[in-house]
């Protein structure tokens, strides 16, 4: 092989590496970015009060009751978005769009906003024995042009549920 042909392959061979880490990013979502793990969200700018994140849900539940819960993103670039979502203790429960990973909830895909949200729906079970759980979670909002300028994204104040004993 001549040398202007081994540079081509090994360009194309790069570009192809680069696409498939972009491709993986933004399909698998990823874990470890809650206040539970201290780290944040890295892969999508900085963290801005200008993203607004809420767990919503029931604040009491009765040992290994499951209950309905979401995380709504608001604000920022508003193209498209992502969670991750952590426990403390009890097992989370897939909703659409959402994954387990690691004990904890990622996106599968960017979902994208719709009138100025994004909805990501999932279940807790709470543990055996009574107690606090903490919900932890953290939402991005992209302009979807893959790359980090531009995008933003910040954690939700932690959800407590109170595990009260059955009577």
């Amino acid at each position: 092989m001549n040398h202007n042909v081994r540079r081509i392959f090994f360009n194309v061979f790069l570009i192809m590496v680069m696409i498939s880490f972009i491709i993986y990013a933004k399909e698998k979502g990823k874990i470890g970015t809650t206040k539970k793990n201290g780290e944040g969200c890295d892969c999508h700018g900085d963290a801005s009060p200008k993203v607004t994140v809420v767990i919503e849900g029931p604040s009491e539940l009765k040992p290994n009751e499951t209950a309905d819960y979401t995380v709504t993103i608001s604000g920022g670039p508003m193209k498209t978005g992502g969670t991750n979502i952590a426990v403390s203790s009890g097992v989370l429960v897939e909703g659409e769009g959402l994954r387990l990973k690691g004990g904890e909830l990622t996106h599968t895909m960017p979902k994208s906003f719709k009138e100025g949200k994004i909805v990501f729906n999932f279940k807790l079970t709470a543990p055996e024995n009574p107690g606090d759980v903490t919900i932890f979670a953290n939402g991005n909002s992209t302009n979807n042009d893959e790359s980090k300028k531009g995008d933003a994204w910040n954690y939700a104040p932690n959800k407590v549920v109170k595990v009260i004993a059955s009577n």
